[in-house]
């Protein structure tokens, strides 16, 4: 067995990956999105992001926050002023 071979990254990109719950099978990407709670508040936070300088969002474990939030800003236009970070 060559463990290293099995833990590099490289090698994990290429494996086909498959959804893991019926709910990630039987839904497109859109519909997925739009299921995270974040989705119904997207535009206020794109709102206060614009009004602010400094922006913490705090939100439940699965809510969106760091898979939407930094789509949402891509989306908008952010990436031309610079990177989009989420720590």
């Amino acid at each position: 067995m060559n463990y290293k071979a099995d833990s590099q990254y490289a090698s994990s990109l290429n494996k086909k990956q498959e959804a893991v719950s019926e709910f990630a099978r039987s839904k497109s990407i859109k519909e997925q999105r739009e299921f995270l709670p974040v989705f119904s508040v997207r535009d206020e936070l794109l709102t206060v992001i614009r009004d602010n300088r400094i922006v913490v969002i705090v939100g439940e474990t699965g809510s969106g926050k760091t898979t939407q939030l930094t789509q949402y800003l891509y989306e908008s236009g952010y990436s031309r002023n610079g990177l989009i970070g989420c720590t």
